[in-house]
């Protein structure tokens, strides 16, 4: 019985944490995206001609909210294929990060 219960409290939790992460990534994505469109409508910029800064927060954006969407799907449905996958795209992440 308190398996069960520490099994709903963990999925909860990984739940709100996940979600919490995707809202981040979500903000993140928005900014990017404004810094893209106010860059080219204010500095009258060409379309080819974005700073690396601003499209490096878009891809780190949109990265955090798909892992952040696969471990909150996978929370919820107890798929063992989501979570899997969520669970290997941290460790690449975390394998890349140390070794850059």
């Amino acid at each position: 019985m308190c398996s069960s219960c520490c099994y709903s409290c963990l999925k909860a939790i990984v739940f709100i944490v996940n979600f919490l992460v995707m809202l981040v990534g979500m903000f993140v994505t928005g900014v990017a995206m404004w810094l893209l469109v106010s860059e080219h409508l204010f500095l009258s910029s060409s379309w080819e001609h974005f700073s690396l800064g601003s499209l490096a927060l878009l891809t780190v954006g949109l990265l955090v909210s798909l892992l952040a969407f696969l471990g909150c799907c996978g929370a919820i449905t107890r798929s063992k294929c989501l979570l899997g996958m969520f669970v290997i795209s941290l460790l690449v992440l975390l394998v890349g990060e140390v070794a850059v």
